[in-house]
């Protein structure tokens, strides 16, 4: 595999969702309708992402099925193959929980040293959540959220805390501001595209040790490639929710309490969203 190859396994891995995560963000508010279209326009752009940031320079070594060798393996019987793989599994679980840790560990390093900072200077409210709202502010009004700099500012905090802690604290939150009334429609649309990935650090940290457990003699360029990976993932899906921006004329207001009584999941209202932005896709 080239190293091109590797850095778009790893942007799509940055860029999507797993249909495990897809009920926690709904019970935290996030609309359904837009995630699903969120899930299915990451796989394309991603991959689109990954390319644009690190272009294929090298000859495949795989351009077929049947090109893929895969070694003889080295077990004799099913008990034997059954504690192999307990092994191997011990190995990359131990591996996630450590850089997991080890992640967290260094995020909130920063960020109590930006409080002190900050307390040193009398600005006793700075924390990297702060920093990364006003570093993301000219992203969340680049991808659409242009009524009101408030909510640009509480779009682009959002999109901070996902980058820097993970999707399900910035879904919860975005859940608590809905609830409040603090975003339009259509910036809290935007704003579930944006966050609707696997894009932070410590996923970052899941990655690197996942794969190179798989794959240990490619742990460097892993290493190499991560960060650039991550922002190509952050990347699509900021494309995703610009596009979803352009493209649907009229957001729902999908808020928490609606989705307890099933008017937020109605398939035939779905089916109607979907159609008019495949038309409007298809007129613009």
């Amino acid at each position: 595999m080239t190293a091109s190859e590797l850095h778009a396994i790893m942007t799509t891995g940055f860029a999507c969702i797993a249909g495990a995560v897809f009920a926690a963000y709904i019970s935290f508010g996030a609309c359904p309708r837009y995630l699903l279209s969120a899930a299915v326009m990451s796989a394309p752009g991603s991959l689109a992402c990954s390319k644009l940031l690190y272009p294929e320079t090298e000859e495949s070594h795989v351009k077929d099925v049947k090109d893929l060798e895969l070694p003889p393996s080295k077990e004799t019987n099913d008990m034997e193959c059954i504690s192999s793989g307990s092994l191997v599994a011990v190995h990359i679980v131990t591996a996630v929980v450590a850089n997991l840790i080890s992640f967290m560990a260094l995020m909130a390093l920063v960020n109590g040293l930006v409080i002190y900072a900050g307390t040193l200077l009398g600005q006793p409210h700075w924390n990297l959540e702060l920093i990364f709202g006003y570093i993301f502010f000219p992203v969340a009004y680049m991808i659409g959220v242009t009524e009101n700099l408030e909510e640009t500012m509480i779009v682009a905090r959002l999109i901070g805390v996902k980058i820097i802690i993970n999707d399900f604290i910035a879904y919860k939150r975005l859940g608590d501001v809905l609830r409040e009334d603090l975003l339009s429609p259509r910036s809290a649309m935007i704003v579930t595209y944006a966050l609707c990935s696997f894009s932070d650090f410590i996923a970052a940290g899941i990655q690197m040790a996942v794969l190179s457990e798989m794959a240990p003699s490619r742990k460097q360029l892993i290493s190499k490639l991560v960060l650039r990976a991550l922002l190509a993932g952050c990347i699509s899906c900021f494309m995703s929710a610009a596009i979803a921006g352009i493209l649907i004329d009229e957001p729902i207001a999908c808020k928490p309490k609606s989705i307890g009584n099933g008017k937020c999941f109605d398939l035939n209202v779905h089916q109607t969203f979907m159609e008019k932005m495949m038309a409007n896709s298809t007129g613009f």
